[in-house]
């Protein structure tokens, strides 16, 4: 919301007479765990609309475009307030412009979701009912890590008993525009991606290799690149429903700022790297 005083030569010292809408939006922020049956909504959001494909199991791959040209994300309209007739809040247009993910040892995989909206609304009305599911969180537990230089396979080198911790912040710098005749926003443009993966890592003999290798001043481009593959799953004889279920993410990223070395996770002695998002030809994308 965006609004002023019009300015005035008047013989007066008051502050002004007539107020002046410039231009209303909203925004809003979501949390929670990490569940296998809904992150699709939140990826759905950020890369656009993906259809399942049936293979041996439903699966949908999502692709960071290279452009503009990929599906419409999915747009929400959000509702917040109590099961009955004293109204809610409610925000339309919500387009998604930030999403992070974060994963420990001995956790629930959480999320928090940024939106941008046309306008906060309030409505009479009440909602729906909502009726309790059986759902299933993605657990740290359930994790593997893999490592590989940029001009190999992601997903070929794991790297085990080693990680303790990772933050996934990925963010489509989205906007939202208003034109003439209209004081909400009637439509978004597309911003350039941008995207962090840190990991915590115990500092073994082969992190203090990798830090080695990735601070060296005659590395190559090459070289310093890494694509990262983060992946959990449970199996249908471990899965509380009988459905085996799977989450991974794929990201390729170079190190920008220094390794932060020798941290500490209850006395065992840790390594922090952060990857920025950078075109890999291998994946074709970043993530």
């Amino acid at each position: 919301y965006n609004a002023g005083l019009l300015e005035e030569i008047r013989s007066s010292v008051h502050p002004g007479y007539v107020l002046v809408k410039n231009h209303v939006q909203a925004s809003a922020k979501l949390s929670g765990a990490v569940l296998y049956e809904d992150f699709p909504y939140w990826l759905d959001a950020a890369f656009g609309t993906v259809a399942a494909t049936l293979d041996s199991e439903y699966t949908r791959t999502y692709l960071a475009s290279q452009d503009w040209t990929y599906d419409p994300p999915k747009i929400f309209t959000f509702g917040y307030g109590a099961n009955s007739s004293d109204g809610y809040i409610g925000m339309p247009g919500a387009t998604l412009n930030g999403l992070t993910v974060k994963g420990a040892w001995g956790d629930p995989l959480t999320f928090e979701a940024e939106f941008l909206g046309k306008e906060a609304a309030s409505s009479d009305g009440s909602l729906a009912a909502l009726s309790d599911r059986n759902v299933t969180p993605v657990m740290g537990h359930q994790g593997s890590l893999f490592v590989d230089v940029g001009s190999d396979a992601v997903g070929t080198t794991a790297v085990t008993t080693t990680a303790f911790s990772f933050d996934l912040d990925l963010k489509p710098n989205r906007s939202l525009v208003t034109h003439l005749g209209s004081l909400t926003p009637d439509n978004f443009k597309h911003g350039k991606w941008a995207g962090t993966l840190k990991l915590v890592l115990e500092l073994t003999s082969d992190q203090v290799t990798l830090f080695n290798q990735q601070v060296d001043p005659t590395v190559t481009s090459v070289n310093a690149e890494r694509v990262i593959r983060l992946s959990f799953a449970i199996t249908s004889d471990a899965a509380p429903f009988g459905t085996p279920m799977s989450l991974r993410f794929d990201f390729a990223g170079v190190l920008l700022k220094k390794p932060m070395a020798w941290g500490d996770a209850d006395g065992v002695a840790t390594i922090e790297l952060e990857y920025s998002g950078i075109y890999n030809a291998v994946l074709l994308s970043w993530f």
